[in-house]
């Protein structure tokens, strides 16, 4: 009797590898088969045993793989490379969306389940830690795991079905699949996502082309995008971690300035950019519809204008008058300060043109990632050689969003 595993062991070999949609893959199969079995007839009536007939035909057909090949190469039509195409677009929308629905559901649950817990916490517990605002940095994070949680799925899943369509073996198609997956997705994660970025998002957001990768490395042999438990349990255990360690990390260190132990002086605080000329009556006074505050986000530039009219004769003994913007302190909220204490020189400045006793300017300022916002200010050398404050100064806000190649700009200060 012919050993009917060996002959079971090789189609399966050669169905699987044949990268043909399921009806011609089925129906070459079943032709091999037939094949197999004449085959093994034949040198039966040659006076051959069973086992040893099997063997020989198996071996004159060559290996599962090699056949594989001849047989979807035969049924190969120049058609088949636009089908491969469109296949590799659905496939890229459809799991690419059931991964960021999928992803995004699981952030929304672990939010809610984690604020639940923090809650619970601070009634018995208050600390300073629990009623940190962690916005900033789960804003900027949450877009990039995201990303590369859709990365991950599309290499996964990408590779079979693009195989199936070009009718071409997939050890053939990896190499430019890759090529084009790390260039497409190293584009839309550094070029395309706009969120609020910091260095840690902004690092995972770049590693995106890197998780396609691995996802084509690991690609599934199912023709359809389907999730994995694996998948699953992993996102979820990433997440838990990841928020329990959000609630947990210990928070910056907070400066108290005590307001009972010595006078507010504003000219000490603001001692960086001058000491105001009049802090009852400021020489110049900014137009109400001229210099309003811009509110937004972007990566900027964004303009700050700004038009006073002075005192007659005032501007004839100052020089360099200009527009200043200075840092404001990091985080959102301004706490009592309106500047930051270490800044020591302004982010960007501009001259002011005097016509009269009108006096204007304006600058087109790159914000920084780090701040939303900013102090800006007059000044102007006087007689005696001092820059001071002509004006009460101005705070603005700006939430800064963008892309990682703006990230990467505005942090080193590149235009």
């Amino acid at each position: 009797m012919p050993d009917q595993h060996l002959r079971e062991a090789y189609l399966q070999r050669l169905k699987h590898t044949m990268a043909l949609p399921d009806a011609e893959r089925s129906a070459a199969t079943e032709e091999i088969a037939a094949h197999i079995d004449e085959a093994i007839a034949d040198l039966q009536g040659r006076g051959l045993l069973a086992d040893v007939a099997e063997r020989r035909a198996l071996k004159q057909l060559g290996t599962p793989e090699r056949l594989a090949d001849d047989l979807t190469a035969a049924r190969r039509q120049g058609s088949h490379a636009l089908a491969a195409v469109g296949t590799a677009l659905r496939i890229s929308i459809v799991t690419g969306l059931q991964y960021f629905l999928f992803t995004w559901a699981v952030i929304v649950v672990v939010a809610i389940t984690t604020s639940l817990a923090v809650a619970g916490i601070g009634r018995l517990v208050e600390t300073s830690i629990l009623q940190a605002d962690w916005t900033p940095l789960t804003a900027g994070l949450f877009p990039a795991v995201v990303a590369c949680a859709v990365a991950y799925g599309v290499g996964r899943t990408i590779l079979s079905p693009v195989a199936v369509s070009a009718r071409r073996p997939e050890s053939q198609l990896r190499l430019p699949l890759a090529v084009i997956g790390v260039t497409v997705t190293t584009w839309i994660a550094l070029s395309v996502v706009v969120a609020p970025y910091h260095l840690a998002g902004a690092l995972l957001m770049a590693s995106a082309p890197g998780w396609f990768l691995v996802g084509l490395v690991r690609h599934r042999s199912q023709r359809a995008p389907i999730l994995s438990t694996r998948v699953l349990v992993f996102t979820l255990i990433v997440f838990a971690t990841g928020s329990i360690g959000l609630v947990l990390a210990p928070g910056g260190p907070t400066s108290v300035t005590s307001m009972e132990s010595e006078p507010y002086d504003p000219n000490t605080e603001f001692a960086h950019v001058g000491p105001f000329v009049d802090l009852d009556h400021p020489p110049l006074a900014f137009d109400e519809h001229w210099g309003q505050s811009p509110v937004g986000p972007g990566p900027g530039p964004v303009r700050i204008e700004r038009s006073s009219v002075a005192p007659a004769g005032f501007l004839d003994a100052w020089r360099d008058v200009r527009v200043e913007v200075w840092p404001g302190p990091p985080g959102t909220t301004l706490d009592g300060n309106a500047l930051d204490p270490y800044a020591t020189k302004p982010l960007a400045t501009a001259p002011m043109t005097v016509e009269g006793r009108r006096v204007t300017g304006f600058l087109d300022l790159w914000p920084r990632p780090d701040r939303e916002h900013y102090y800006v200010a007059t000044t102007g050398i006087g007689p005696d050689g001092v820059r001071m404050q002509l004006a009460w100064p101005d705070v603005v806000w700006w939430r800064w969003e963008g892309t990682v190649v703006d990230f990467v700009r505005a942090s080193a200060g590149w235009r």
